[in-house]
Order: C-alpha cells, then structure tokens, then sequence
C-alpha cells in the first residue's frame, strides 16, 4: 500500500516502479470495496439467469444491437447500460481511475487506486471469443463451447486451449471496436477485465473467477482528506470531472452543483487543543507548540448517501485542516515569534505522534540567523508546511500491532521491572562497596538480565493515554541506561576516569527513573482498578513479527533469461583478492559481493554489468591481505527497488524476466543470489 496526497506523487509513484511497461490496467474505487466482482455475480437470481439475460436483451432490443457482430461487443454495450455482465470495467489512463478513486467526497472511506501489470487480448482474441461464449449459454460444457465457437467465427479450437481459456479470465484491451459498443467507456480511456468460469475436473462449474483472482501490482491510496483537493485538481488542471466521465446532461447537472456549493463550513467545534508547549531559545524569547486533534460530527445526519457504517462521522478535509491550522496561528502571533502546530486525526495519532500535517509560523521581524529549520513545504503569511505521505498507513499499522490496553501495559511492566529491580539492586551494591574493575564483573553478570528487560519494555506496546506513555517511559529510560553499560565495558575507547564518569552519571538518573516509578505504581495501579488476580493471571506473550512473503503479481515471462554466473577469483600476491566474472544479465545490474571467511572476516562491494562482465575492487583485511583458509562468497542482485530505471526496463519490477535456479522470489521482493568458494593459500 502505497499513500499519495497530490497527483504529482501519484504520477511519480507509478513512474518510479512501472514506468518502463507499455500496458498498464488501472482500477479506481473506494477502500471499503474490498471484493471487485463483476455485477453478474451481485445477485443469485442475475448469476443463475447470466445467459437468459443476455439473450432477452438481444431478443428484446434487437435492433440496439445490429452493428455489434460479436458476444463481447453486445456484452459490451450492455454492460454501458446497467445489464449485468461478466465484465468489469478498468482503464489504461492512471488519472481516469484516480477520479474513480476520489469521485465520492462525502464517504470518509478512502480511496484506493488497483494498478495491474498484464498483457491485454484485442477484442477478436482467440481467448476473448471463447469466454464470451460462456456468457450466451445455460449449462456450457467444453464440447458445446468448441461447437459455438465454430458456428459463431467459422474456425475450430484446439481442446487444450479451450480448456486453458475457459479457466483464465484476462484483460480486453482499450480499442477502437469500443466506439460502436460502450462509446462512454472508450472516451474514458476504458477496458474490460473479463471473467472464466472454474474448470474443475473437465467440467466449466458455475463459479467464476472476477479480479480477486488477480493480485495486483500495486495499491495506491488517497486518503480521505485529500479526495476533495484532488478531485478539484483532476477538474482545474486536466479537465476530468463529471462531465468528462458521464457525458449526460443530468452530470452536468450534478457537476455544476458541486463546483458552485459553498462549502465553508464553521470549524469552531471541530478540533481540540489537547497539549501546549512554550519554550524559548537563544534569540527566540517565545516560542509556542500546539497540538492539536480533529473532532468528528457526531449528528444523526449522515456523512455520505450511501448510508454507510463507516460513515456515521464526519471528517474534515485537508483545506478545512489547513484552516484550523490559520486559524491558530493568527490567534496567537501577536504574543510569539515562532509558533509550530502539529496536527492528529485522533488521539491515537496524537499518542504515536503520527501528524496527518505539520506547520511553522515565524515572525519575519525575526532575523534570519535566528529563525528555526523551516518545515519542507513553503507557503504564504510566513507559514512553512510539511505534509505526512505516510499518516493513514501508519494509522491503520498502529490499530493492529502499537495499542496495548492498559491494564495488560501495568502487569508487563510491573513484573518486568520486579526482575529488573533485582538485577539493578545486585548492580548498584557492587557499585556502592567493590571496586571499580569488580563491580564491571557484576554489569557483565547480570547484563542479559538487563538487556531482555529493556527489549520487553519496549516490546510491551504504548497505552492511548498519553499520560501513561509518559510514565512508562521511565521504565524504558532507566534500563536503556544499565542496558549500554555492556557498550561501554567492552569498547576500547573509553578510559578508565572516562568510564567511571559515565558510570556515575548513569546511576544518578537511574535513581531518578525509579523514585517515579515507585511512587506513582501504587498510583496507576488504583487508577486503572489491576488487582491481584489480573497480576496473577495477565502474561505477556511476544507478539510474532509478521512475516511478508512476495506475491508474484506479474507472471514471469516464457521467454525469461535463465541467469548464469561464471566467476573468477584472483589472489593476488599480497593476498588480496580480486574477483570478476560475466553473466547473461542485464546491462546496469547493480551487483553486491559479500565475502565471509577465516578469523570473522566480512567485506562486501558493489559492481555494476557492463556488456555481460562484472569487476569488483579488490578485497583487502584493513589494507592487508587475507589470511589463509577457506571463504564463502556470494553475488547478489538486490530487490528492482534498489536497480536503475535501464535495468528495470529489461528485468521487470517483479524480476519477470529473470528465471532459473539463483533467482529467489520469497521474502520482501525477487532477488537472485548466486554462491561459491574460495581458498587463499
């Protein structure tokens, strides 16, 4: 999943990852539509009825279709009108499917954009033909499709295609043949995804296959208070707007009604000033920190007419944000020279400090030598802005894996810092009656005790009541201290006297730590109602780290190269080594080499293919030769995200380009990892 705020990122975001391919299908809808199916399938009666339907409506309006010689162009007019079909429409124009994405401004889902990289079938396909046949009958079995399709195009199939079509649905691609049909849909840049049936056992069942099938290449989301400023941008900048989409009169209506709505609204009870901060620095006398979080309407009157669960609040857009956000800063200039306002959607934003909008305020009678570092956006009224591309990801990541409740978030750390107290107690004797070289045995004794205690209380998760973040911090800061001890006893530039004064200081604000945290345990614990039992019987269970296997959007390619190394490794008389080699790769491959070996030697160098040869620089152990023995040594060419736009062009984002043994397609994304070894004598 991917969050753009502008065109300009969307635009790009494709670019960077799929600029280099020709045919691209894009889908825009709402995140609430988690299923795409075809319209077909949204009712028993139109799915058990599909080839009935189809027929009526040549029966019926026959002379609607007399210039469409086709099934798939007759199903592609019907499809124009409302009847329900097996087709799904999609678009090769990435702004088209945005506008989808972000037609409906009321409904405070998101909006997502689907982008599919696939080959496309023209309109008279082989393919195309033979599951659109499937639409015009009851009961089809293989031997009655191979039989139409005889009778309908005046050619015979090969069974074994028949099956393979039957089974795999496809894209139609964008033609002219859409003019006749769906003249709305080719003036919108449109295609068709066109759905099989299931093959099971030789037998075409009556469940088909829609774009759930298919994965897709790329998510691309437009958060909710962004919808509006794109869709103005996509109508005032490229002219997509109603009109363009649905040319009828009644849009144009529509169109008209929305542009010229007043749309200012009053944003008093709208948000709250939930935390204040002021400072001053050097030259800076008054400096004000507001954060701030977004209040939803709770009216009965809902947010959008579909009447959707999602939409019993409204929200605010981002030109409504940027207002509140004005708002503040004209009410408070008059008494600072610097004002920041930090912007949450919530108070679980406000806690995890995920901003949906940053902004700076400085008085320009402020000399420029003193003014803080500006946020990244310049605008007007000596404001700077700084935009979050990531603020609805991070939200919706927060929800699943960053909350605890707090009774849960007590009992961690109660217990955790029970073994903790233990240890430290052990420590801070030693550092109280040994002496210095005695008491380092003793932090070196009890320092995994202390290392898991700082890893759990990091791990435990974060309360959504800032208040109580804020103590819990105490228990992260007081072992995180004891926890770098171990850095400091085993590093080599520290000096005794220098060791001993960060010692001492360490102690001090450890002490600190837990004088608060032992007076105010006894106050949580009352406030939050943990007893005895919850003490008892709440464990703390290590959540498992999810685990992200690649999904191959984009199927590899018959004609893929099967990638081959052949290394060379010369040992040069000081014993250093150098290593070269070819490959059938692309040019502009970006190599990495690690090389792993005798006395825990590790070195690693980058290489680029030119012409089917690759050279790294020599290796070397600190500017000395390797010591003799055995070495491991492995090629790798990392993720497409990390490759040049030329290598990407051949290779493909997904490595579809690239088979055999070395390519690996697990993990985060395709890689091809190649091994082998070395001796130095």
């Amino acid at each position: 999943m991917n969050q753009v705020n502008s065109i300009e990122q969307f635009i790009e975001t494709i670019e960077k990852k799929f600029g280099g391919y020709e045919e691209k299908y894009f889908r825009g809808q709402l995140e609430k539509y988690t299923s795409i199916t075809p319209s077909i399938t949204r009712d028993a009666g139109f799915k058990a009825n599909e080839s009935r339907m189809y027929n009526e409506t040549l029966e019926q309006r026959a002379d609607d279709f007399l210039e469409l010689a086709s099934p798939l162009e007759r199903m592609s007019k019907m499809q124009h009108y409302g009847i329900p079909t097996r087709l799904i429409d999609v678009t090769i124009n990435p702004l088209i499917a945005l506008y989808f994405a972000v037609e409906d401004i009321d409904c405070t889902s998101h909006g997502n954009v689907l982008i599919y990289i696939r080959e496309g079938h023209d309109f008279s396909s082989e393919h195309a033909r033979a599951l659109s046949l499937l639409a015009t009958t009851d009961s089809p079995t293989l031997k009655s499709i191979s039989a139409m399709f005889t009778e309908e195009y005046g050619s015979s199939i090969a069974n074994d295609d028949l099956i393979r079509y039957i089974d795999t649905p496809i894209f139609v691609k964008h033609c002219d043949d859409l003019k006749k049909s769906n003249n709305r849909l080719y003036e919108q840049e449109g295609a068709f995804f066109l759905c099989s049936n299931t093959l099971i056992g030789g037998t075409i069942s009556g469940e088909l296959k829609s774009l759930d099938s298919i994965p897709p290449s790329m998510v691309i989301r437009v958060p909710y208070e962004y919808k509006s400023q794109i869709k103005t941008e996509l109508d005032e900048k490229h002219g997509i707007n109603t009109t363009m989409i649905y040319p009828e009169l009644p849009s144009f209506s529509l169109y008209l009604r929305e542009k010229y709505k007043q749309k200012g609204i009053s944003l008093d009870d709208k948000y709250e000033i939930v935390e204040t901060r002021q400072s001053s620095i050097p030259n800076v006398r008054r400096w004000s920190e507001f954060f701030i979080t977004l209040k939803t309407d709770d009216s009965d009157e809902k947010a959008c007419g579909r009447k959707c669960q999602k939409c019993q609040t409204k929200q605010l857009s981002i030109v409504d944000i940027r207002r509140i956000v004005n708002i503040i800063i004209s009410k408070h200039q008059q008494h600072n020279e610097v004002i920041s306002v930090f912007v949450a959607n919530c108070n679980d934003d406000y806690v995890s400090t995920n901003w949906i909008i940053r902004a700076q305020w400085v008085s320009p009678k402020l000399h420029d030598s003193f003014k803080p570092y500006p946020s990244k956006e310049k605008g007007i009224n000596n404001i700077t802005w700084h935009e979050n591309n990531e603020y609805s990801i991070r939200s919706d990541f927060n929800k699943e894996h960053y909350f605890e409740r707090d009774i849960n978030l007590f009992v961690y750390h109660f217990k955790a810092y029970e073994t903790f107290k233990s240890a430290y107690t052990k420590i801070k004797h030693a550092y109280d009656n040994v002496s210095f070289d005695e008491f380092l045995g003793v932090v070196e004794e009890y320092e995994n005790i202390i290392s898991k205690c700082y890893k759990d209380f990091g791990n435990f998760g974060r309360s959504r009541t800032k208040e109580f973040n804020d103590f819990l911090e105490n228990f992260i800061a007081a072992s995180i201290i004891a926890d770098n001890w171990k850095f400091y006893r085993t590093s080599e530039k520290y000096t005794i006297q220098a060791l001993k004064r960060i010692i001492d200081i360490g102690v001090s604000d450890i002490e600190r730590h837990i004088i608060i945290i032992e007076k105010c345990l006894p106050e949580w614990r009352a406030r939050i109602g943990v007893t005895e039992t919850d003490i008892e019987s709440i464990v703390f269970v290590e959540k498992g780290k999810s685990k992200f296997t690649h999904l191959q959007t984009i199927p590899v390619r018959k004609d893929a190269i099967d990638v081959y190394f052949n290394e060379f490794v010369a040992v040069l008389p000081d014993k250093k080594i150098r290593i070269s080699g070819s490959t059938n790769l692309f040019d502009n491959a970006n190599l990495m080499l690690t090389i792993k070996g005798e006395n825990n030697y590790s070195a690693q160098n980058k290489a680029l293919v030119t012409g089917g040869k690759f050279e790294f620089e020599v290796f070397s152990n600190k500017g000395f030769g390797l010591d003799a023995g055995m070495y491991t040594a492995q090629i790798t060419l990392p993720i497409s995200g990390t490759q040049s736009r030329d290598f990407v062009k051949f290779a493909g984002a997904e490595y579809e380009n690239l088979t055999g043994q070395y390519v690996k397609r697990g993990s985060i994304a395709p890689s091809v990892e190649y091994s082998f070894n070395f001796s130095v004598e």
